[in-house]
């Protein structure tokens, strides 16, 4: 059986093989003294997720759900 690290990378590449494209839209938010950009992973079937982006560390703040059976 795999190990924990071994399964974590194999289904990391697995979602990153269903990614069709990742974009940063360079539209800045400030809250406080955080500042960054919004960034958008659009998946294959059709699912988004939209993260804030702040220096290197990324925080999802939406999913938008896919089409089933969709790629």
């Amino acid at each position: 059986m795999l190990d924990y690290k071994a399964m974590n990378t194999i289904i990391e590449e697995a979602i990153e093989n269903e990614k069709k494209k990742s974009f940063d839209l360079g539209i800045p938010w400030t809250y406080g003294d955080s500042t960054g950009t919004l960034i958008i992973e659009e998946y294959k079937n059709g699912a988004k997720k939209i993260y804030k982006k702040f220096g290197d560390e990324l925080k999802l703040i939406k999913v938008e759900p896919g089409k089933e059976g969709v790629n």
